[in-house]
């Protein structure tokens, strides 16, 4: 009788403890559905519901990296697949629109604010045919970063639309002419018509800036 009232107890002890076991599973398996729960709230409860900042953080990122207006949307969902979790309260095209503009804005105020504490630039410029597609880019290199000012499809290859690019893209920055004040050499591909867009841009500033040439597309490779 004592061996059989000893298994008891002890059968009850492993019962007691699978419980607590079991009850601890169950709260840590509730503290994670809750904390899904929180990732996945994409709206806030103020006025409007709109679009949590950790969800356009998302998008920002998305943003930075390249990923296509169209494409966002798929790429969050078949990540989140890894984890078995579905979504749908997503933004649409257009409200990803306007972040992506909200992106732009946000990094052209950060390299205004990088040109103007900066004196002294290599430019490089450099252009390319891709699809049909006719593109022309603009980076200035600092001491301490390169910064990419923009990539434009344009109509054609000649010089004065290449200049007409650098300016434009500048204007949407900050004033043409006090950044060009400050571009002391320009790096470009051995295109002839580089040479022009360097001899022009020489001649709408102050100083004249050295120059020097690669035997490939510096820049733009895609």
């Amino acid at each position: 009788m004592e061996e059989k009232s000893t298994q008891c107890n002890t059968i009850k002890k492993e019962l007691d403890n699978l419980r607590s076991e079991l009850d601890l599973a169950i709260d840590e398996n509730n503290n994670c559905m809750n904390s899904v729960k929180d990732v996945l709230e994409c709206r806030s409860n103020k006025k409007g519901r709109p679009y949590t900042d950790k969800l356009r953080e998302v998008y920002y990122f998305l943003c930075s990296k390249g990923v296509g207006i169209n494409n966002m949307n798929s790429v969050i969902r078949s990540v989140l697949s890894l984890v078995d979790i579905e979504i749908s309260d997503l933004p649409s095209k257009s409200t990803v629109g306007n972040m992506s503009s909200e992106v732009s804005l946000d990094a052209q105020q950060h390299l205004n604010e990088a040109l103007a504490s900066s004196d002294n630039f290599t430019m490089q410029c450099d252009a390319t045919t891709k699809r049909g597609h006719h593109y022309y880019t603009t980076q200035l290199t600092t001491a301490e970063n390169t910064l990419t000012v923009g990539v434009s499809e344009v109509i054609d290859g000649k010089a004065t639309t290449y200049v007409s690019c650098v300016n434009e893209t500048l204007s949407s920055i900050c004033d043409p002419g006090s950044v060009l004040n400050k571009v002391s050499s320009f790096m470009t591909d051995r295109s002839a018509t580089e040479q022009k867009v360097i001899n022009i841009l020489n001649e709408s500033v102050d100083n004249t800036a050295d120059s020097f040439k690669f035997s490939v597309h510096p820049l733009l490779v895609f």
